[in-house]
């Protein structure tokens, strides 16, 4: 099966590291054009300079999602280029608190970035992906179906992602605009390392052992691995599918039906 998004543009938020990053190559290795986007521009102009070197042709917008002036410049360059064909809604925000500890605030930004940024990059690109008819992949996690036992309220918002996404998908159908999520699990991300690292004193290695054996494939999964179920469920070959959740996760969401909680 040959994926091919040759003539295609691709916005793709959170594209600094991780599963953004991967998304981001393998969209540009499939012929697509690629807009970037990340909080900051520590890592996402490395990609865009990887991407150049190899002579793909991408875009860097650095800012919050949740702001309105980075949404802003985010138009500006889609509407140089004239189209947009896969929007895919990536950057996450995740504060690890304890109930006890997680304030107003920290769920207030959670909400912003997870799941208000995402609906309103829909609002703002829709007469694109119309024109296109188009496709959105919004990137959730197993934490939407099962909460970390000590993660008050992260797992919340990407769960409003799939509810948000099976919504979108009934409203634009008739736009000829699909809409899915990508669920992952436990992924070999900087972020997962440097989280199981503070966890388990230093050693991301001793969380990661730790956490796959309530795993069935008993490991990790790789940024490619969830990037290779985006461009499939933005190809044609998933011409028929919308609003559904494709889990990335090992088979953890079947056999962990209650909290992700390991320590």
């Amino acid at each position: 099966m040959q994926i091919d998004f040759s003539g295609k543009v691709v916005l793709i938020t959170g594209a600094g590291e991780g599963i953004g990053r991967a998304t981001a190559e393998k969209f540009a290795e499939s012929g697509a054009e690629v807009v970037l986007n990340a909080l900051t521009d520590r890592y996402v102009t490395q990609v865009h300079s990887s991407l150049a070197s190899k002579g793909y042709k991408s875009h860097v917008v650095v800012g919050d999602i949740s702001s309105e002036e980075t949404v802003r410049k985010l138009k500006e360059v889609v509407s140089q280029i004239g189209r947009l064909d896969v929007l895919v809604n990536n950057a996450p925000l995740e504060v690890d608190k304890p109930f006890e500890e997680i304030t107003i605030e920290d769920a207030r930004k959670m909400s912003e970035v997870n799941v208000i940024a995402y609906f309103n990059l829909v609002k703002t690109f829709f007469e694109y992906l119309k024109a296109s008819k188009g496709s959105v992949i919004n990137v959730s996690s197993v934490q939407g179906l099962n909460p970390e036992s000590f993660n008050a309220f992260y797992p919340t918002t990407k769960g409003a992602e799939l509810t948000l996404t099976r919504e979108l998908a009934v409203e634009l159908a008739k736009y000829g605009i699909r809409v899915n999520a990508v669920a992952p699990g436990p992924i070999d991300t900087p972020h997962n390392r440097k989280k199981m690292g503070e966890l388990f004193g230093g050693d991301y290695k001793v969380g990661y052992e730790k956490l796959a054996r309530g795993d069935p494939l008993k490991r990790f999964g790789t940024p490619e691995e969830v990037a290779y179920a985006i461009l499939f469920l933005s190809s044609e070959y998933a011409s028929y599918i919308t609003g559904a959740t494709l889990f990335v996760d090992g088979g953890m969401h079947i056999v962990q039906p209650h909290s992700l909680g390991f320590c």
